[in-house]
């Protein structure tokens, strides 16, 4: 509040004819306080700033409740769901908490149909994703990050259970519905794997058929 009160001072003030000389010096106060707003406001929203996101809980987590807040994606051997925390078990006691996960559900071993909304009891700690292990490896943990997530947990079946309530945006339930009208169509005209991947990817940003060097690729552009 207070950089944003100097920053229209400063507006206010090059109207005046004896402040135009200063034109130079003002234009780089300007700059200094734009970049002071904004890393500011990304340090406030950054979510490991939050006091109770899971990065600050150093007790073992024993079980957690989550919701789906993103379409669930099918690899090869597993779901893969985006989830954020509401609340997590700490010593049998369970505390209000903050962060999302990514968590991926054996498709041996699940027989839910998981949607975007779902609440999920998750029994188990969630983990910080590694980083890349040499220096040429993609940084899949910085990637992450981008998007406000930096832990992730595989899991069974067994450990994940459908709570029966729902947390959905109606406007991003429309939106992927659409998406994924969009997706059959899509399907149905492209009859090569490999161009159909990249097709629904770049179009309607569904990556679960891409292979790991072109995933790889395709998040190195900051897709």
């Amino acid at each position: 509040v207070v950089m944003s009160g100097i920053y229209f001072l400063l507006l206010a003030l090059c109207r005046k004819q004896w402040f135009l000389k200063l034109n130079p010096l003002l234009a780089s106060l300007k700059l200094l306080v734009l970049f002071i707003m904004g890393f500011g406001f990304a340090f406030i929203r950054s979510p490991i700033n939050q006091d109770d996101h899971i990065i600050h809980i150093h007790a073992p987590i024993e079980a957690y409740t989550a919701y789906i807040v993103q379409a669930p994606a099918e690899k090869a051997k597993s779901t893969q769901l985006q989830l954020a925390i509401q609340q997590v078990r700490v010593g049998g006691r369970w505390q209000r908490a903050a962060g999302q996960v990514l968590i991926y559900v054996s498709l041996d071993s699940s027989n839910n149909e998981f949607e975007y909304g779902q609440e999920l009891l998750i029994h188990g700690q969630p983990k910080l994703i590694d980083g890349p292990k040499n220096e040429e490896e993609f940084d899949y943990k910085r990637f992450a990050s981008f998007k406000g997530v930096y832990h992730q947990q595989f899991a069974t079946s067994e450990k994940v259970v459908l709570t029966g309530a729902k947390h959905a945006n109606d406007i991003i339930e429309k939106s992927l519905l659409a998406r994924s009208w969009c997706e059959e169509v899509i399907s149905k005209h492209i009859i090569n794997a490999r161009e159909r991947a990249i097709a629904l990817a770049l179009i309607i940003g569904v990556k679960d058929d891409l292979s790991d060097d072109i995933s790889n690729a395709y998040a190195s552009a900051g897709a």
